[in-house]
């Protein structure tokens, strides 16, 4: 009598029972459902069959360990650079290359002559007024530029070559190609003179039209030396 009073408590059990081993897929082969344990196991064994543990990755979504290389020397593509490349205390890396390089420009730009690379040594100047006029030489290597800059004190006639200085051959500032250029008088004016640079020479001549008292005289030339 008692057993018949405990029998819908048994059935209940038994069927959560047979709800678990539906769930599980173990109650027969046609319960392998979508919702089912089992089933989505059974999913994800056929998404990963086929892929291989050897390649760079799986369909390119996951990078592999053996896709990350520690040196600079890889010329295909796919793979990555392993971070040790950027810690400047381990030799050789890019980190301790860029550090060494860093430390490098920062001796020559407090060094005093940079080791002759940077600034070439032989810079000559010569600077000579005549006429109200300031011509001014820098000689670099064989680039020699000339300014010429002021007011005319007098009159300089038209065509008529004036001197300004000699010595040019001291400071090698004698022209390699041609002695006469003809420039602007200045920037504001449309007037014409010729720059003659003649051997240990340099004279000026007004083309065309006089160079007048207190016009302004300003621009400059650039040659290559003979020296």
């Amino acid at each position: 009598m008692k057993i018949i009073n405990n029998l819908p408590q048994l059935l209940d059990v038994q069927r959560q029972l047979d709800n678990i081993d539906f769930l599980l897929g173990t109650h027969d082969i046609s319960h392998i459902g979508d919702e089912t344990v089992t089933g989505t196991i059974c999913s994800l064994n056929e998404k990963l069959s086929g892929k291989s543990d050897t390649g760079h990755n799986h369909d390119s979504r996951y990078l592999q360990k053996t896709a990350v290389i520690n040196n600079t020397t890889a010329t295909e593509a796919g793979y990555a650079l392993d971070a040790r490349q950027a810690n400047p205390n381990i030799s050789g890396s890019l980190g301790a290359q860029i550090t060494s390089l860093n430390e490098t420009l920062a001796s020559h730009k407090t060094s005093g002559d940079h080791d002759n690379r940077y600034i070439i040594a032989d810079i000559q100047h010569l600077t000579v007024n005549a006429y109200g006029i300031n011509f001014a030489f820098i000689k670099v290597g064989r680039i020699v530029q000339l300014y010429f800059n002021g007011t005319a004190s007098q009159d300089l006639s038209a065509n008529q070559e004036v001197y300004i200085t000699d010595g040019l051959m001291v400071y090698n500032l004698g022209s390699a190609y041609g002695n006469e250029r003809a420039v602007n008088v200045s920037d504001w004016s449309t007037a014409e003179m010729a720059i003659i640079i003649d051997g240990k020479y340099l004279r000026i001549r007004p083309i065309a039209a006089k160079i007048s008292s207190g016009d302004l005289v300003r621009g400059s030339i650039v040659y290559i030396s003979n020296a």
